[in-house]
């Protein structure tokens, strides 16, 4: 008996609970791990050091996209997921393309040194390349988990492996105060997860195999995932790309420290979205057919949590800023400020995009990145034109609007109904946001400080908008 064949809806919706509290604590663990990391590997090392591995990480992070080419989402969604001829099939397409990723990341090299005038790029990106080679031989039991929910594993996984490249990074920049050690630690991370998803995990142990059904499926489903990915990649770096390009790497690790800050609640959305939503969504399409109702429940918590921290992001950065960071970083507190509202309609489209994908439909996530591409192509120019620096930032974040837009055609088109939650929600947080500037400038212009107006305004949003969802009706339906 399968176990798929032993779910039930309550079994799903408890273990989605139980996988949501573990994503949670998990992405918090890591991300803990590395912002203790960034704050002290700041120290060591100079602002241009991130400027230079932002530019890397351009590369990296794509590289780590390109690596799936949707074997996972395939694996989550397919009925055939936990058949071994269809796992083992996956794993070999995933192998191949990891070697042909770090081809690609040598043979990039050269080009990428010489368009940004560093020299440095041609030694680090042949080696940053490595991770995606690394990641290749991930084993499957990391989308079998997912796919039943049994995130507890994989979560203990991440963060061991989030601890061995902070190690590294912080033991390498101490000996030699290089970028180095940005770059080392992110590979030891990459290797220590490898071989711990085949040594610790359960499930199918892995081999070269080749089953033409399967390979037939994953391409078939993989092909619009694989359309995203080259797309996301884009549009998701497109910035860093730009202005390695227009500003001094002073500048571009200041923004790094920025983009560091924005993501996070995002990156946690999506992670919950991809680990836990996607999967129960999916389940429960196999079991009833339906998922509007466990969409819209589902869906309106997430955007209360988001929104609660969102606008504690954009009350409280500039403070949180001077902070952690020395005067040479407090710039990216303005930043943040900006690019938090753009965190918020990428929370807005990627809670749209679980039930997307669960319903067989990426093509809208690749359209949704194609628009933001578009948008990135148009704004992002016009707002530098006109405005410099921050004029750009803008232009990113009108470009998130249009791949928001994107994907509300998507869901409408499919019969969910979210645009009248969304345009509360975002009024809500405007509402939130303003409250908590002029409280933070408050208490910090009535001699609290920079450190007396983070605690202020943290503790008094935090609380407003915990009462708010404990009242919530959505949040109290979908709980029962």
């Amino acid at each position: 008996m399968t176990l798929l064949s032993q779910e039930s809806l309550g079994s799903v919706k408890s273990r989605a609970i139980r996988g949501s509290i573990w994503t949670i604590v998990g992405y918090s663990g890591q991300q803990g791990l590395r912002l203790g990391g960034n704050l002290v590997v700041s120290r060591l090392l100079f602002p241009e050091a991130f400027g230079i591995m932002a530019i890397v990480n351009v590369f990296m992070q794509g590289l780590a996209m390109f690596s799936d080419l949707g074997i996972g989402p395939s694996i989550i969604q397919n009925k055939r997921g936990d058949d071994p001829d269809f796992l083992n099939t996956a794993w070999t397409v995933q192998v191949i393309r990891g070697f042909l990723l770090f081809a690609m990341a040598c043979a990039l090299s050269w080009p990428v040194m010489n368009f940004y005038g560093q020299p440095m790029l041609g030694k680090l990106l042949p080696v940053a390349g490595l991770s995606a080679l690394i990641a290749g031989f991930n084993a499957t039991a990391i989308f079998t988990l997912n796919r039943h929910l049994m995130i507890a594993r994989m979560t203990v996984i991440e963060i061991s492996a989030q601890a061995v490249a902070l190690v590294v990074m912080i033991s390498w920049a101490l000996m030699y105060r290089s970028v180095w050690a940005l770059v080392g630690g992110g590979l030891a991370g990459v290797a220590a997860k490898m071989l711990m998803t085949h040594v610790v995990l359960p499930g199918q142990r892995n081999k070269i195999h080749w089953d033409a059904s399967a390979a037939r499926s994953l391409i078939s489903f993989g092909k619009w995932i694989f359309l995203s990915t080259l797309t996301t990649f884009l549009v998701t770096q497109s910035d860093r790309l730009v202005f390695g390009k227009l500003i001094t790497l002073e500048q571009l690790g200041v923004y790094s420290i920025a983009i560091l800050f924005a993501m996070m609640p995002t990156q946690v959305m999506m992670k919950v979205g991809s680990s836990v939503v996607f999967p129960a969504y999916s389940r429960v399409l196999e079991q009833t057919g339906k998922l509007q109702s466990t969409f819209t429940k589902t869906r309106s918590g997430l955007l209360i949590l988001g929104a609660g921290v969102i606008s504690i992001v954009i009350a409280c950065g500039p403070f949180g800023i001077r902070v952690l960071y020395d005067d040479r970083y407090h710039e990216a507190g303005d930043m943040l400020q900006i690019l938090a509202i753009a965190s918020w309609f990428q929370i807005l489209e990627c809670t749209n995009n679980s039930a997307i994908l669960a319903i067989g439909k990426p093509k809208w996530i690749a359209a949704g990145n194609l628009s933001k591409l578009v948008g990135l192509l148009c704004f992002m120019p016009l707002g530098y034109m006109w405005y410099g620096f921050y004029g750009a930032i803008g232009g990113i974040v009108l470009s998130e609007t249009l791949k928001y837009a994107t994907s509300v055609c998507g869901v409408r088109l499919n019969h969910f109904d979210t645009l009248r939650t969304d345009v509360l929600m975002t009024l809500l947080l405007a509402i939130s946001a303003g409250a908590g500037v002029w409280l933070g400038r408050w208490i910090y212009q009535s001699g609290g400080g920079n450190l007396g107006a983070l605690v202020g305004v943290m503790t008094v949003l935090g609380v407003v908008w915990l009462v708010g969802a404990k009242r919530s009706p959505v949040v109290r339906s979908a709980m029962a």
